[in-house]
């Protein structure tokens, strides 16, 4: 990792935050190992800067999700999701569209940085041609998903060509169909809110349901009722008779000069199995009969002078199965009748060849709607942290965020001082002093004014007009500034009492100040699962709460990794000047860490200042660095350090 590239991306990432969004409090951060995306906040993991893909995948990342900050109404997933965890698959797959379409619109740039995060995920497979033994409900997914990206001209078209193909296969010219007009291209344009992408997610979910209705089978078609005994002069079951002067059974007769009905004939010599009914040296086919000698099939009748009605039957050497007859080497399909020397026809079906699904085959595909959870978005952060795993020896992972839920009550165990008015008051009124000296002069010139600067006067032979300067005074706002306060277990009630003392203090002066943003934060803060995050008590526009300030100790000493999380969060702020106060009591976890995060922060731009409870601290060399013994102390090493900070 270089400083460079993460100073640039971090910077690029403030830009967008600020341009790409309206919600003016949106922050982007760089911090512990998990990416995500909340209300308000777009996280990143700590990953190798100088690696083009991690690069390009986090912001694609970071594009994607500010899109759906901007344009997507979280209603409606929470309206999918109680329907049908595939429903809300199918509204994801549409928004995801819906809201990247809208971004591209309103923001031209972003449409590179989408191309090459879909080209990205097509190398890491996360955009594929789905595996042959895929769930069906995968596949109309699928479609829907690749059909509106390649609408929007990224990279999947060839994806897109290669499931429209099986989406014909498997489901049918009359579901393809009806599936195309669904999501037409006058559909797809008139995708411009989330409920539209909902209306349409919901017809696509009803016309998959609908399928599975109309292609179960039923219980008359079942294989199992096809196994029967064939001899001459036996007889026949499952709706067949059999042979001259044999009984007739299964609601059928057979007789030569006879008229049969319900269901199934057949000739003399012949066999009747299942629903169907071939002759000696004949092929029978789907939707067609033949004179003489030939087969009957569904709903067909054959015979020397007879009529059959109702399905078909079997003669010798043929197997009948669900409503088909097949004779030798022919199959046998439709629910139609044909007469002889009449042209075929037949009705058109949800599948390719007629067959219904079985019930396991309809279980199989409702348990895969039930527990559908394919998601871009989970599949974009495995690929983004499985990145960030592969960071380089040495980098520093900084704490994850946290709101703090820890503090004590005030009626209790109590941590900060009684009184702090006065404190306050000796606070504010220097730092008011010392960031309002800091407000700067813009030097412009324009065509007309009061004053006329004379070093351009000799340009004005050449047409230049614009001699006229003007001055701007820029006051506020002009800073952001982060309070990092150490409760590790080394920091004893009085220390921590100090330090809560100190940072209530300092937090309540700022707040007072105009133009001036602070935030305060507590490391570690431990989790059930003892994993450690950084707390923050008190964010930026928020007001100081003395109750939030009631801090114990407890746990080791990160510096280093806070130190990385707070530069991140500073890093989204637009104010021109950032400065960060570590409040620590000992030694850091790692002294070589802790210099190599200050040093970052610091060719960020970020001033860095070191304040001792009661002793010097390792790790901040190159900081402003000032010891207190008490919470009077802290004025004067403010003071002093802000001086030199704006030298």
């Amino acid at each position: 990792m270089t400083i460079q590239n993460k100073a640039k991306l971090l910077r690029k990432y403030r830009n967008l935050s600020r341009v790409l969004t309206t919600n003016n409090n949106m922050d982007i951060t760089f911090s512990g190992t998990q990416a995500y995306h909340v209300p308000g906040r777009i996280n990143l993991p700590i990953g190798d800067f100088s690696d083009d893909d991690f690069i390009t995948m986090s912001m694609g990342f970071c594009d994607h999700e500010l899109g759906h900050e901007n344009y997507t109404n979280s209603h409606w997933y929470h309206e999918a999701a109680n329907r049908s965890p595939y429903l809300k698959g199918l509204l994801n797959a549409l928004d995801d569209y819906h809201q990247e379409c809208r971004l591209i619109a309103d923001f031209r740039g972003t449409r590179l940085t989408l191309r090459k995060l879909v080209e990205l995920c097509k190398e890491k497979g996360i955009f594929r041609v789905l595996p042959d033994e895929a769930p069906v409900p995968m596949y109309v997914q699928a479609w829907v998903l690749f059909k509106v990206r390649s609408y929007l001209e990224q990279p999947v078209s060839d994806i897109f060509n290669d499931t429209d193909k099986r989406v014909l296969s498997i489901f049918g010219p009359k579901f393809y169909t009806d599936i195309h007009s669904l999501l037409s291209t006058e559909v797809i344009d008139g995708l411009v809110s989330t409920e539209h992408c909902f209306n349409a997610a919901e017809s696509i979910f009803q016309l998959l349901i609908d399928w599975i209705e109309d292609n179960k089978a039923e219980p008359d078609d079942s294989d199992s009722q096809s196994y029967s005994s064939d001899s001459d002069d036996s007889d026949s079951q499952d709706d067949s008779s059999d042979s001259d002067d044999s009984d007739s059974q299964s609601d059928s007769s057979d007789s030569d000069d006879s008229d049969s009905q319900d269901d199934s004939r057949d000739s003399d010599d012949s066999e009747s199995q299942g629903d169907s009914s071939d002759s000696d040296d004949s092929d029978s086919q789907d939707d067609s009969s033949d004179p003489d000698d030939s087969d009957s099939q569904s709903d067909s009748s054959d015979s020397d002078d007879s009529d059959s009605q109702d399905d078909s039957s079997d003669s010798d050497d043929s197997d009948s199965q669900g409503d088909s007859s097949d004779s030798d080497d022919s199959d046998s399909q439709g629910d139609s009748s044909d007469s002889g020397d009449s042209g075929s026809s037949r009705t058109t079906s949800n599948t390719t060849d007629d067959k219904k699904l079985s019930n396991e085959e309809v279980e199989a595909i409702i348990q895969a709607l039930d527990e559908y959870d394919d998601d871009f978005h989970d599949k974009l952060i495995s690929s983004i942290e499985e990145m960030a795993e592969q960071h380089p020896i040495g980098q520093i992972i900084g704490l994850p965020i946290a709101k703090n839920e820890n503090s004590l009550p005030l009626s209790s165990d109590r941590l900060i001082d009684d009184n702090l008015r006065g404190i306050i008051s000796r606070i504010k009124n220097p730092l008011k002093r010392i960031f309002h000296d800091q407000n700067y002069v813009n030097n412009s010139l324009h065509n007309r004014g009061k004053s006329i600067s004379s070093s351009r006067l000799a340009s004005v032979v050449i047409g230049n007009t614009k001699v006229f300067d003007s001055q701007a005074i820029h006051r506020s706002p002009n800073a952001a500034i982060a309070l990092l306060i150490d409760k590790s277990g080394s920091m004893d009630d009085s220390d921590m009492k100090m330090a809560n003392s100190v940072a209530y203090s300092l937090s309540t002066a700022l707040d007072g100040i105009h133009g001036v943003e602070s935030l305060v934060a507590y490391y570690p803060l431990r989790d059930q699962d003892y994993v450690e995050h950084l707390a923050i008590v008190k964010s930026f526009e928020e007001k100081s709460s003395i109750q939030s300030f009631n801090i114990g100790s407890f746990g080791g000493t990160p510096t280093a990794e806070a130190i990385q999380s707070a530069t991140s969060l500073l890093m989204t702020r637009g104010e021109p000047r950032k400065l960060l106060f570590v409040i620590t009591d000992g030694d850091p976890n790692s002294v070589k860490d802790t210099e190599l995060a200050i040093e970052e922060a610091q060719a960020l731009g970020v001033k860095v200042f070191g304040i001792g409870i009661r002793q010097v601290v390792s790790g901040f060399k190159d900081t402003d660095f000032h010891v207190i013994d008490s919470t009077k102390e802290l004025v004067n090493a403010l003071t002093v350090g802000l001086k030199h900070a704006f030298k």
